[in-house]
């Protein structure tokens, strides 16, 4: 019996098998696999637990002890890439069926830096392949780690400046030696390496890369990733740096490929760049026609190089800061000689805090955004968002946010809480929220709490971390955060179908 082409497209469609996320999806906690967490945060099911009864048994020596199952109420898909495989040997119909499948749902890969892949990529499309193209609905570029190729060692020396009138900041940051680090691997530390250049040549990879753009037909998913830099303050002032030529060849390619036909059709984009001043380069590229189709958008940015470019910046440093200095515990330090961690040479061109209005700019013209995830180095200001959902959208569903600054109505609003909204409850499902800070004047926490807890019915999953103010502290928010926490737990059918570590509210009482 031969099915209809849609009958079999259905029925390949199920062809998953289900994985309980027992660890959880917090973004950048570490979960004990290689899933992309991102989607899991914006597509996972969510199934609440049935409870485990307690018995005569779980009685030990006084105690109650409570079974745990390893289940949770949060279910992520996998595809049945075998099946599918199979499938396509048992006839025409089927193979074109399962091959349609497959190209939907698979994540096609291909890392900048690995010879290898552009081998595979070169014998998958033209002109040595010209119908694989057709296939591909999406595309994730990963760890462009060639533009940063070298690290900036600043001293800091007013003899090589005796007579001139310039600043402390201007001395060290204009008295540097640049040594080049090796790409190939992260050591996850600034490691110079004699044997490797300062530059890279990679024009031929951003020809091919642009071809591969121009042949693709419809894609609906992109994402592209590049190797983010840090300083290290233990043996001076020492910051990772980008090839600036380099760099603006890999955003020329991604730009082409954002105004090319097959682009016209991304729901989901997800860039993970360097700083704020490269999402308003790549935003020139998109038409408001692309802009109003995403679903999804997440915004990463990855220098973190300079004053508060990372949290744990103030933890290695915090004696010597933390008792006189309140920009420092805020994260708005702007001036070198006020830190021992020096920007890179691509911060210091375009600071990401002066360049940011790009960024904002772009997520104000998608109106029809479901996801949302805006995860910085130094600290943006969310206040200046004002976004707006568009006719007929029910708002977010999924917002991550990461090192903002913000005011407590800036986030109502964005969730559809404030009393301006066009609707009496929120549609939001995930949140997930580190190092956001409030403005003094800005509200407090507990407001969002209690909105959320009487206005957010479909909210499944909240991990939060570093949720604090400026230089001052409300003792009433812990209270409100454990009854929103304790909501979520208990839907979920208790602590074991809520799998967040950090969390240990017990709500199985």
């Amino acid at each position: 019996m031969q099915f209809p082409p849609e009958v079999a497209d259905q029925i390949t469609t199920y062809l998953y098998s289900t994985v309980p996320l027992c660890h959880g999806f917090a973004l950048g906690e570490y979960n004990g696999d290689r899933r992309d967490q991102w989607t899991d945060f914006i597509s996972c099911d969510y199934q609440p637990v049935a409870k485990v009864p307690k018995g005569p048994d779980d009685k030990r020596r006084g105690q109650t002890r409570r079974r745990r199952s390893p289940s949770s109420a949060f279910i992520g898909n996998e595809i049945d890439f075998q099946s599918l495989l199979n499938l396509r040997l048992v006839s025409r119909a089927w193979h074109a069926s399962a091959s349609n499948t497959l190209a939907k749902l698979m994540d096609w890969s291909l890392c900048f830096e690995s010879e290898v892949s552009w081998v595979k990529a070169a014998a998958c499309f033209p002109p040595l392949n010209a119908s694989f193209s057709h296939y591909v609905r999406s595309l994730n570029i990963k760890e462009v780690a060639h533009v940063r190729s070298f690290l900036r060692e600043h001293h800091y020396d007013p003899s090589a400046f005796e007579g001139q009138d310039v600043t402390r900041e201007h001395m060290l940051l204009n008295n540097y030696r640049e040594l080049a680090q090796n790409i190939d691997t992260d050591t996850h530390g600034i490691v110079a390496d004699d044997n490797s250049p300062l530059r890279y040549d990679k024009r031929a990879e951003n020809v091919m890369l642009r071809r591969i753009f121009d042949s693709l037909v419809r894609l609906e998913r992109f994402s592209i990733s590049f190797r983010g830099a840090l300083c290290d303050a233990d043996y001076g002032h020492n910051a990772e740096c980008y090839d600036l030529e380099a760099l603006d060849d890999v955003m020329a390619s991604v730009a082409h490929g954002l105004r090319s036909p097959a682009f016209q059709h991304l729901v989901d984009l997800r860039l993970q760049v360097p700083c704020t001043h490269d999402v308003a380069v790549l935003a020139e590229a998109m038409s408001q026609e692309a802009r109003d189709r995403l679903k999804h958008l997440r915004l990463k940015i990855v220098d973190a190089t300079g004053p508060s470019g990372d949290r744990s910046y103030l933890h290695e440093w915090e004696q010597q800061y933390i008792t006189n200095n309140h920009s420092y515990q805020d994260g708005a330090l702007t001036m070198a000689d006020n830190c021992v961690y020096t920007p890179s040479n691509l911060q210091t061109k375009y600071p990401n805090r002066e360049h940011q209005g790009g960024l904002w700019a772009l997520v104000r013209s998608c109106h029809n955004l479901e996801s949302l995830g805006i995860e910085s180095t130094h600290y943006l200001s969310l206040d200046r968002l004002d976004w707006k959902k568009g006719p007929g959208s029910k708002g977010l569903k999924a917002l991550a946010l990461r090192r903002v600054w913000t005011d407590i109505d800036s986030i109502m609003k964005l969730l559809s809480l404030d009393t301006g909204s066009d609707f009496s409850q929120s549609s939001i499902r995930r949140l997930d929220f580190s190092d956001v800070k409030v403005y003094k004047d800005g509200g407090t926490w507990s407001t969002l709490f209690e909105a959320l807890v009487e206005n957010g019915p479909d909210l499944e999953w909240f991990p939060m971390s570093n949720l604090s103010y400026f230089s001052t502290h409300h003792d009433d928010d812990r209270e409100k955060m454990g009854d929103l926490v304790g909501a979520l737990i208990r839907k979920a059918g208790g602590q074991r179908g809520y799998p967040f570590e950090h969390c240990n509210y017990d709500a199985d009482d």
